[in-house]
């Protein structure tokens, strides 16, 4: 099954201030099954953006994988001040299930990222494996000054049961 041939949802080209998902009941999507990754934020400095309460690689329930062939989400060419997650249980993606990493920042411009309250290579309970195929969180090609969890109240990710590594 693939839902597209190339990613679920695309940002880029500078692309800032929207909100894949929400809070709110019913808020979240489900971005599973495509044929590259699942979301991809991406090229000339795409900022403020939030993916908040989505099922990433997984079915509806968040209980059997549906990956996308890619990572779940990619942040690169610049991607800035994005937040994946947040500090609440409604803000929670669960990105598990997906062919390569959960989530993939990379390139020297891609910075001041914050990937917080997710579970990341988990079901919907948070306490069975449903692994990403590669790293939870992988970090590469010069990405930097990205945050991952983090001190506040609900900052901090469950990263479990990935096929090679939690935070590379």
């Amino acid at each position: 099954f693939r839902s597209n041939n190339f990613v679920g949802v695309e940002l880029d080209n500078g692309t800032s201030q929207n909100t894949v998902g929400g809070t709110s009941v019913g808020a979240g999507n489900v971005i599973s099954g495509n044929a590259n990754d699942g979301i991809m934020i991406r090229i000339a400095n795409p900022s403020g953006n939030v993916v908040q309460g989505n099922i990433i690689g997984l079915d509806s329930t968040a209980t059997t994988a549906l990956p996308n062939a890619g990572n779940g989400i990619r942040l690169y060419g610049g991607a800035r001040s994005n937040i994946i997650g947040g500090f609440s249980a409604n803000a929670r993606n669960i990105i598990s299930g997906n062919g390569s990493s959960g989530v993939l920042l990379s390139d020297a411009n891609t910075a001041g990222n914050i990937i917080a309250g997710n579970y990341i290579g988990l079901a919907a309970s948070g306490s069975i494996a449903l692994p990403n195929n590669g790293v939870g969180v992988y970090i590469w090609s010069g990405a930097q000054s990205n945050i991952i969890g983090g001190t506040s109240a609900g900052a901090a990710n469950v990263i479990s049961g990935n096929g090679s590594g939690g935070v590379v």
